[in-house]
């Protein structure tokens, strides 16, 4: 077993995550043995030479190829914690609040905390994250692994959950208050990467408005925090979000009057 150990780590290229990812399989699936892990990543990773992964340097594929090992795994144990995830991908690489996390799972997934503690336990468990009582870090390799591999429809509807979840948690923020601007730190990474990826797509009447609350809430914490640099990019960015929303919202009325005319005119 030593001398498999050896030639794995090797293998591995002694990557500290690539060495966690394997030590969280192996830890969690008592059958497997250093030996049968080797062959595991032999085998999907040959799967790394289509042209898609050719982007990806040495180091990036063992990830890749560490981190389908276990996400195989916890997919066939716990498909809640794939979900999760899945979610978890779309954020931005930063720590992540635990009360955000838990406000999605209890309005996308259920209430169950057993449910949500034992989603989140598997990708613990197989070192996909590190979770403290306020915080979960994803590693950015497994965070932009799981994000390359989710098809976009999937990554829009995380996007647009994640957007009414973080709206949610603003509004019961009093900006003023400064331990609240402490909380809302750690929130504006994500509302940051949220808005930035929906702000380029055409945005229905209902997603619009929240998009533009979060970059004022945004502009509102800079402000306070006495960055007025900060606070002007965000004020700009929901402008242009609003006047988005409006030059769709008169194509479609100028469509149905059209729409309508025709109809009188026939």
């Amino acid at each position: 077993e030593k001398e498999h150990a050896t030639l794995l780590a090797i293998e591995l290229g002694f990557l500290p995550l690539a060495l966690a990812h394997a030590a969280g399989y192996i830890k969690n699936n008592r059958a497997c043995t250093f030996e049968k892990y080797l062959d595991f990543f032999k085998g999907i990773g040959l799967d790394l030479y289509k042209p898609e992964y050719m982007r990806f340097s040495s180091h990036e594929k063992t990830i890749l190829t560490t981190w389908k090992v276990s996400f195989d795994a916890i997919s066939k144990k716990n498909s809640t914690s794939i979900t999760l995830a899945n979610f978890l991908s779309v954020l931005a690489t930063a720590p992540i609040p635990r009360t955000a996390i838990r406000k999605w799972f209890k309005t996308f997934v259920g209430p169950s905390e057993l449910k949500f503690d034992a989603a989140l336990g598997y990708l613990q468990d197989y070192s996909l994250v590190d979770s403290s009582a306020t915080l979960c870090h994803i590693h950015t390799l497994v965070q932009q692994a799981i994000r390359f591999h989710l098809p976009e429809g999937d990554r829009e509807k995380h996007l647009k959950e994640a957007l009414g979840v973080f709206c949610s948690l603003a509004e019961e923020l009093d900006i003023e208050v400064s331990e609240n601007r402490e909380a809302l730190a750690f929130f504006v990474p994500h509302i940051d990467a949220i808005c930035s990826a929906l702000e380029g797509k055409s945005l229905p009447s209902e997603e619009g408005p929240s998009i533009r609350f979060l970059l004022d809430k945004l502009w509102e914490f800079y402000q306070h925090e006495g960055k007025y640099k900060e606070a002007l990019v965000y004020a700009k960015r929901g402008k242009q979000v609003t006047e988005k929303q409006y030059e769709a919202q008169s194509v479609e009325v100028a469509v149905s009057l059209n729409a309508a005319s025709d109809t009188l005119g026939a």
